[in-house]
């Protein structure tokens, strides 16, 4: 007896399938089921033109149509019907997957996006129809062609989705509906949360961020991985970091809108808490309604199911049985709206941007406290001075800054200036953060221009991984920094020693022998750079040039090499050592006239010509330091010695070549006992600085001069 029949049929790459099954279930012993299924499958994707493919259904010959066939064109990838019958009940399924291929035309921009949509839906007898509806859209423009957007929506939960894929990172928005207690089937009282997330996290390694970034750069890297015995840090899981939080936006029925974040924990402590998750919310005003900041532990505590929850701005967190470890600290909190950071753009981190926020607050409390009037004046030009951090800006939306410790190891600074600067910092530090203790993470997004943004990660790995040890053998791991602009200019930062501090660099100590070393590397744009000479466009367009320093090559070296040992245990850390450092920068472009990217053709009224641009500088030094510190906490104690003999230089297109002899001598000495802390230091620096003048000429020389700004 023929329990199953099937036929495949491949017609130019498209697979027609059909199947027949009768007989016993293959997964469930002693069930009989008859199932039924009718596919297509074509991984290319069959092309279909609803338009053409209309008219000819309804003419032989259809007329003429100037709409663009992208704009009409659908691609089939796969279909299928399928029905199952067994002693349950009956199952009906649907399944397709589709695709679009728009081209648009913006201005004298092209731009292709890709739209990919799934379905699946089965109804079962007895049940609802269940299934899902996703869709995802990206696009080839240079820059963001790794950023995909989408939606989904589930049938069984009624949940929509919102997806944001950048690279080997999947976000998504959960939209939620929550009833009011007191009137749980009115849904004209419901408040409704969007809770975006990262999907999918828990596996996430350093590698695949790698694996991200090297893939901007060669397309056809599909796994990058480093060979043992450095395939530990590729191997490092981040995941679990970012698993559980959230950023939670809800849109309560009385008008009243709340932001926060939430993060899924398992902290306990047998017989006074045991919380699952940390929720911190900022409720603005509404009504008779005040502004609050809530925090709201879920769990129990004390015997108390239902977690506990406190304002940390007016109340105090609620007392343990015993003293133990902080839940909470907020350390700073600064709310505005239509006010912005001035400058943001050109912060470095999210730290210096804490500091400014700090800055402005202490700058005005004194104002305030010194003159009482000032609270009845105009706030713009009584309390925002032109060298405040803060200004009045009508186009920007909320600003909020945070900064908050928990468990006293987890640090977390929160930085949003919509549509200005966003930026989140993780560090961990302490015996409470384990192996993840030195842990430091940064992303930050800063508007450069009005067409240009600006993507800033900064990344030190955790003590245990960063340093590590075996034998006479000690080895230090660089920091990471890496910005993306969205027009494709990067910079790349491992570990150069800025101002010769090799702190952030790769080192290698062998005893005695110690090492160490850095490097960078930008490749940037006119609209990006800062490096070369900034031009008056009012000149340059009175003389009807188009001149602009484009493409920009920026890069960094920075080595150390000499004899010592660096110690460090517990309380004591100490460092003696005798090195030759170098330092050397560079910026490479060219000036070129009449220049237009925007245009098909450069103007022909005058030739087109490039003029190089470089500047070299940098510098080498002998180098003794004998360092020792002592930390007890209650008392500190500090020394270091220092010896430097250094040769500097200054090379620079159409500029006198610079060069500077130094020698120094330095001696700090620091005592802290409790809050007392006595401070020592002297120092002695003698110099010598001779310029050579320039082999293309003075500067006047330069084709570029008279349109300085």
């Amino acid at each position: 007896m023929i329990k199953g029949l099937g036929i495949l049929v491949d017609i130019g790459g498209t697979q027609f399938e059909l199947s027949l099954y009768k007989g016993e279930d293959p997964n469930v012993p002693g069930t009989q089921v008859t199932s039924l299924l009718a596919a297509v499958h074509d991984e290319e994707g069959a092309e279909i033109n609803l338009v053409s493919g209309l008219l000819s259904l309804l003419d032989d010959d259809p007329p003429t149509v100037t709409v663009d066939d992208s704009l009409t064109t659908i691609f089939l990838y796969g279909g299928s019907i399928s029905y199952r019958k067994d002693p349950e009940g009956n199952l009906f399924g649907v399944s397709g997957r589709l695709g679009w291929k728009p081209k648009l035309q913006i201005g004298d921009i092209e731009i292709e996006l890709i739209v990919d949509a799934q379905f699946q839906f089965y109804k079962e007898t007895g049940k609802q129809i269940d299934g899902f509806l996703e869709g995802m859209v990206s696009s080839q423009i240079p820059g963001i062609e790794f950023l995909r957007v989408g939606a989904r929506y589930d049938l069984a939960s009624t949940k929509l989705y919102f997806l944001l894929q950048i690279g080997p990172l999947n976000l998504q928005a959960v939209r939620k509906r929550i009833p009011d207690p007191q009137f749980p089937d009115d849904p004209q009282k419901e408040t409704t949360q969007f809770a975006f997330a990262l999907a999918n996290v828990p596996d996430f390694t350093l590698g695949d961020m790698l694996t991200f970034f090297v893939s901007l750069v060669d397309p056809s890297v599909d796994k990058f991985k480093f060979d043992p015995p450095w395939n530990f840090i590729t191997d490092l899981p981040i995941g679990d970091l970012l698993d559980g939080l959230s950023l939670l936006l809800e849109f309560r029925p009385d008008g009243q809108k709340v932001v926060g974040f939430r993060k899924t924990v398992d902290f306990k402590l047998a017989g006074i808490y045991e919380f699952t998750a940390i929720t911190l919310k900022y409720e603005g005003s509404s009504g008779t309604r005040k502004k609050e900041i809530k925090i709201n532990l879920e769990g129990t505590f004390l015997g108390n199911s239902g977690g506990v929850g406190w304002d940390p701005v007016n109340d105090a967190p609620p007392e343990m049985p015993s003293q133990g470890v902080a839940l909470f600290e907020l350390r700073y909190l600064g709310l505005g709206q239509h006010v912005s950071i001035r400058n943001a753009q050109h912060a470095k981190d999210v730290g210096e941007i804490m500091r400014m926020l700090r800055g402005a607050l202490s700058a005005n409390e004194q104002k305030l406290l010194a003159d009482r009037s000032l609270r009845q004046g105009d706030p713009a030009s009584s309390i925002l001075s032109d060298d405040s951090p803060v200004e009045f800006n009508a186009q920007s939306e909320l600003l909020i800054g945070l900064d908050v410790s928990m468990l006293r190891f987890l640090s977390l600074s929160v930085i949003f200036n919509d549509p200005i600067v966003y930026g989140l910092r993780i560090e961990l530090s302490g015996e409470g953060a384990k192996n993840f203790a030195g842990l430091k993470f940064e992303i930050l997004y800063q508007k450069v221009t009005d067409t240009i943004g600006k993507y800033h990660i900064d990344l030190t790995l955790p003590d245990f991984v960063r340093h590590m040890t075996v034998g006479a053998v000690s080895i230090t791991l660089p920091v990471i920094v890496v910005d993306i602009f969205t027009n494709g200019d990067f910079k790349l930062d491992l570990g150069f020693p800025w101002e010769f501090r090799f702190e952030r660099s790769f080192a290698l100590e062998v005893f005695p022998f110690t090492g160490a070393g850095g490097f960078y590397f930008n490749k940037l744009s006119a609209a990006t750079a800062t490096s070369t000479p900034k031009l008056d466009a009012a000149a340059l367009e009175a003389s009807e040039l188009l001149g602009v320093f484009t493409p920009v090559y920026e890069f960094g070296l920075g080595l150390k090499i000499g004899l010592g040992k660096t110690f460090s245990s517990g309380p004591f850390r100490a460092e003696i050592s005798i090195t030759i450092q170098g330092l050397i920068e560079g910026v490479f472009s060219y000036y070129n006239y009449n220049y237009d990217p925007a245009l098909p053709q450069h103007t022909p009224s005058l030739p087109e010509r490039k003029e190089m641009y470089f500047m070299i500088k940098g510098g080498v030094a002998l180098v003794g330091r004998l360092y020792g510190a002592v930390d007890f906490k209650v008392i500190k104690v500090e020394v270091e010695v220092m010896i430097m003999a250094m040769i500097k230089f200054y090379v620079e297109t159409y500029q006198p070549i610079e060069v500077l002899l130094l020698a120094k001598v330095s001696v700090k000495a620091s005592v802290k006992v409790l809050f007392v802390k006595v401070h020592f230091s002297f120092s002695l620096t003698v110099e010598q600085e001779f310029t050579i003048d320039s082999p293309q000429g003075s500067p006047a020389d330069a084709p570029w001069y008279q349109y300085l700004d």
